[in-house]
């Protein structure tokens, strides 16, 4: 799924709320890649919820995945990177 600033306001109008006002705000910093991280990003767990690790699996064949998941641990996990997310703010009245 995916979202945007414009989708969501919309959203926020179609289930009745009347003025919306939205503002968009990016958090930037360092962030050290864990093990931890990546498991949860590849979870494949039915009660985890959507995940990247269920989205391409349903791409790619079981050995493929877990080829990447390897990859992913070998060339991420302990390393910094440079992180951004991106957060809107919504606002509206009912």
């Amino acid at each position: 799924m995916s979202w945007d600033e414009t989708s969501l306001v919309a959203a926020c109008r179609e289930a009745g709320f009347g003025k919306t006002e939205s503002s968009i705000v990016e958090y930037k910093e360092s962030r050290v890649i864990r093990a931890k991280d990546i498991s949860g990003w590849m979870n494949l767990d039915a009660d985890s919820g959507l995940t990247y690790g269920k989205l391409l699996r349903s791409q790619i064949s079981e050995e493929e995945y877990f080829e990447l998941f390897r990859i992913l641990n070998e060339r991420l996990s302990g390393k910094e990177f440079d992180w951004k997310t991106t957060v809107v703010f919504l606002t509206s009245m009912q």
